[in-house]
């Protein structure tokens, strides 16, 4: 970073180009960069401004390599045998991932062969939602292989979520039974429950899940839904007096957990064109209002503070000792300076069962005060920060959605088993065959594999070629995208690289600008730059190809990267002792 400020990014750019694979290389330096800028906050604004130039190329090279097919590119893998598409959300290159050609292949997996328009998928959708027969159809795994198309698992699990909600309203919103304690069997709904919640997590664990923004309210819900579980467990030993109580007690867990399940459905409408971009604007205004609270905090706990101490303790007579109660709590005010907010607290609260006129006065000038501090300046802050939020992620929404639609994407053609609480079946069924496969050895060293080979890979006779599988299973976890004859294909040898580089220095000529919002041009591939690899370039043919240096290299590109990286933190690492 440091030698790319002194020469405005030519050594990035010279050796972005210069890699086996340049878009590969400018993807990992960014995310290097972005990574870093976290740890040294001193230089932060230079080595995002670095991430963002690295980006920026990664986004051009991209344009060029998917002016053809973006297929053959996005399914290639990379020495630990990630494909290229994968790679680029875990390194969170959204410009690259919003990219239309993407956005386009990305659209192809989501319907598959399904074609239809979108009427059509809201008609399967309600059929389904009102016919769970249909719905238990579409979720289990035949051989028509219906469910391992993305929009279709989607409707499923989308349903399986809404049964769950209606199984939650059941038991703590509209109980078939009242509370009356005599018993403490479950009824039907709650049994029901029980077995969804038990498919619920037995989905977390054996599928891969996003846990960034919404994801980690399913481990929240089934966290709070476990104590309900056990709060109604102890009601079993609770005398018959405290059983209503212990059974309202467990409601409030269960209500907590549905209220939760009704915030997961903006995790669902990630995928629309309308609601997606909202979630993602939404995510963030609460990530500010976070932020205000704990300001808020600091100034209500003060204020609770001083009011209460202003309510002092009083002695009836000169002989009482230590402190007698107050005429209001310290929670009481708190209570009242926190409803104050919304201006639900009037002043003649104040000075309820109050007789001194000095406490008169200073309840109200100690709440006048903190009036004016919290809702002339706080709130109107909180205004300013969510307003400034709100246009800084509308102009990037579009982004952040795109983003946002391809994880969602990428899961849902990851995700292998059945919605709840079906995949309790079949993942029973999975097992048993596995284990005949394994001869009912369980200790054997190649069980894990013969387990994921079975029950992670689709089926081979699949009705759509997207989702044809190879022998192998990737060491990661992750599965190809597409049964095409690019699917192993390294990505240093998907496209000629040298030919994509000059076609890219060409265009961009003497009017460069990588930087992409930052605040100065940093960046000008000159015509001296292009004379400077053309001259190399003869170099290299006359001498003969240097390792690790040409396009095509045999050198694993993951090491060569990261090995390049490494330099880079020593240079800069020795340039600041120098500057010491």
């Amino acid at each position: 970073m440091v030698c790319s400020n002194l020469d405005e990014n030519e050594s990035v750019i010279d050796f972005i180009l210069q890699c086996p694979a340049p878009i590969y290389a400018a993807a990992k330096l960014s995310k290097h960069y972005r990574n870093e800028s976290t740890r040294e906050k001193e230089r932060g604004r230079d080595l995002l401004a670095a991430g963002d130039v690295c980006e920026n190329i990664a986004s051009e090279l991209l344009s060029l390599a998917c002016a053809d097919s973006a297929e053959i590119l996005l399914t290639a893998v990379d020495d630990r045998e990630v494909p290229f598409l994968d790679y680029l959300i875990e390194c969170d290159q959204k410009k690259c991932v919003s990219h239309p050609s993407v956005q386009v292949y990305l659209g192809d997996v989501w319907r598959g062969d399904f074609q239809w328009d979108d009427w059509k998928y809201f008609l399967l959708f309600t059929l389904c939602l009102i016919c769970p027969p249909l719905w238990a159809f579409l979720c289990i795994p035949w051989k028509d292989s219906y469910h391992k198309i993305p929009i279709i698992k989607f409707i499923c699990h989308l349903i399986s979520h809404f049964y769950l909600i209606v199984l939650f309203c059941f038991t703590v919103v509209v109980p078939w039974t009242d509370l009356t304690g005599k018993t403490l069997l479950p009824s039907w709904y709650e049994w029901l429950l029980l077995i969804w919640l038990s498919g619920l997590f037995l989905s977390q664990l054996t599928d891969p899940h996003d846990r960034a923004g919404l994801g980690w309210i399913p481990i929240i819900v089934l966290f709070l839904s476990l104590i309900g579980i056990f709060v109604h467990l102890a009601a079993f030993g609770i005398h018959d007096d405290y059983k209503v109580d212990v059974i309202y007690a467990r409601n409030q867990f269960f209500a907590i957990s549905m209220m939760l399940c009704f915030a997961q459905l903006l995790d669902f409408l990630s995928f629309h064109h309308l609601f997606g971009p909202w979630g993602v604007i939404i995510r963030d205004l609460m990530y500010d209002l976070v932020r205000f609270l704990v300001i808020l905090l600091i100034f209500m706990v003060g204020f609770t503070a001083h009011l209460a101490a202003v309510y002092r303790s009083k002695q009836p007579n000169g002989t009482a000792l230590g402190l007698q109660d107050t005429s209001k709590s310290f929670l009481r005010c708190f209570e009242l300076l926190f409803f104050s907010l919304f201006g639900l607290t009037e002043v003649s609260k104040l000075t309820e069962n109050v007789q001194e006129t000095h406490v008169h006065v200073l309840a109200r000038a100690t709440f006048g005060i903190y009036n004016l501090i919290t809702i002339i300046v706080l709130i109107n802050l909180l205004i300013a920060m969510m307003s400034d939020t709100y246009q800084r992620i509308q102009m990037q929404s579009d982004i952040e959605w795109k983003f946002g639609r391809a994880k969602l994407i990428r899961n849902m053609k990851r995700s292998t088993t059945t919605p709840s609480p079906l995949n309790l079946v079949t993942k029973l069924f999975s097992y048993i065959r596995v284990l005949y496969k394994a001869k009912f050895k369980c200790c054997r060293a190649d069980i894990i594999d013969i387990l994921r080979t079975d029950e992670q890979l689709p089926e081979s006779n699949s009705m759509n070629p997207l989702y044809e599988t190879s022998t192998s299973w990737p060491p990661n976890g992750s599965i190809n995208h597409r049964g095409s004859t690019y699917r192993t294909a390294r990505i240093e040898d998907v496209i000629d690289w040298k030919v994509l580089v000059k076609k890219f220095i060409s265009l961009r000529g003497n009017t460069s600008d990588l930087a992409g919002g930052g605040q100065v041009n940093r960046d000008k591939l000159a015509s001296p730059r292009e004379s400077h690899v053309n001259m190399r370039a003869r170099t290299e043919s006359g001498q003969g190809r240097r390792p690790g240096t040409g396009m095509g290299s045999t050198l694993s590109l993951h090491r060569v990267v990261a090995a390049t990286v490494r330099k880079i933190d020593i240079v800069s690492n020795i340039k600041d002792a120098s500057e010491v």
